[in-house]
C-alpha cells in the first residue's frame, strides 16, 4: 500500500517529556535535519511512504544555504515530499521571509499556539500574514492539539477560526483535527471547504477515550476527501499509525477508495497546489 504521512518531525522523540523532542525540534540545524533523515528514512520506506510532508520548526534553516540538498536528499527517496516551516511572524521583515519561503520551496507556513505562545492580540497579524501567503500560493498548517499546562491561555482553535474567517482559497490543515476541541475543528470544516482534518497525534493519544467516538462522527460528517492521514512521527511511529488509523476509518465504514483518498490520493492533489 502507498502511503503520503502529512506530518513527520525529525528530532529524537525524549521517553520522559515530550517538551524536549519538541526543543530539539526548534533547534534542528540542516546539517542536523540530513543526518537525522538518514538515521530514521528506512522506517519511512518499510511503512510503504512515497512522500511526506516534513514539519521544520526552525526558522533559520530559512536562510541555511544547504536547505536545498537537505530536500533534494529526502525527495530522493520520498519523491512526492513537501516541507512546510514553523513561521517566525514576529520578524519585522516578515514580508521578505515569506516570499523566501515559497522561492526556497516550501509549501506551506505553519502556526502552533503552544511552541509560539501566540496571543490573542497577535491573531490579526497571523491573519495578515496569512493573506499574503494565499497570494504567494503557500497553504496555511496550524496545530490544532489541545492540552499542555497553556491550555486556557493559548486557544488553538480560536485562532484558526480567525483564519478560516478570512481565507477562502489556500488550503489550511487543521493538524491532530482540533484534539480535545474536536467539535469545533469539524464545525470549521463543515462550514469551510478549504480545511482539510489532519489524523496525526490525536487518534493515538483518545484512543481508549469515548472522544474517539466524536473523532469517527466528525470524519463520517466531513467525508473522506478531506482527511489527510499522518503520524506526527516520532510521536507515533509510522507503521503504529497506519495500522491504528486503517483499523478506525474501517470501524467508521469507509470503502477502499475512501479510504486510499484518506491515505494518498488527497495528499497527492493537495501537494500541487501553489506549483
Amino acid at each position: 500500500m502507498q502511503v503520503f504521512d502529512w506530518n513527520i518531525h525529525l528530532y529524537h522523540k525524549s521517553i520522559h517529556d515530550v517538551n524536549v523532542g519538541i526543543r530539539e525540534d526548534t533547534e534542528l540545524t540542516v546539517a542536523e535535519l540530513i543526518k537525522n533523515f538518514r538515521e530514521f528514512s528506512h522506517q519511512f520506506t518499510e511503512a510503504g511512504l512515497v512522500g511526506g510532508n516534513f514539519m521544520l520548526f526552525n526558522h533559520d534553516v530559512l536562510h541555511d544555504s544547504n536547505l536545498e540538498l537537505f530536500m533534494k536528499e529526502v525527495c530522493e527517496k520520498m519523491p512526492e515530499s513537501i516541507f512546510t516551516l514553523l513561521f517566525d511572524f514576529r520578524k519585522n521583515n516578515w514580508e521578505s521571509e515569506l516570499q523566501k519561503c515559497k522561492e526556497r520551496g516550501f509549501h506551506s507556513i505553519k502556526f502552533h499556539a503552544y511552541v509560539q505562545s501566540i496571543e490573542h492580540h497577535e491573531f490579526e497579524h497571523i491573519v495578515n500574514i496569512c493573506k499574503k501567503a494565499e497570494v504567494l500560493g503557500l497553504s496555511i498548517a496550524l496545530d490544532t492539539s489541545y492540552g499542555s499546562t497553556k491550555v486556557f491561555r493559548h486557544n488553538p482553535l480560536a485562532l484558526a477560526a480567525e483564519i478560516c474567517d478570512v481565507i477562502k482559497n489556500a488550503p489550511i490543515f487543521l493538524l491532530h483535527s482540533g484534539g480535545g476541541q474536536v467539535i469545533e475543528a469539524m464545525l470549521l470544516a463543515d462550514m469551510c471547504k478549504n480545511v482539510y482534518l489532519e489524523t496525526s497525534l490525536s487518534l493515538c493519544y483518545y484512543k481508549n477515550f469515548r472522544l474517539i467516538e466524536d473523532f469517527m462522527a466528525t470524519y463520517r460528517k466531513i467525508g473522506s476527501k478531506r482527511i489527510l492521514f499522518a503520524s506526527d512521527f516520532p510521536f507515533e511511529p509510522v507503521q503504529e499509525a497506519l495500522k491504528q488509523q486503517q483499523d478506525l476509518f474501517n470501524k467508521i465504514g469507509f470503502d477502499a477508495k475512501e479510504i486510499n483518498d484518506v491515505f494518498l490520493e488527497n495528499a497527492r492533489k493537495l501537494i500541487q497546489y501553489g506549483r
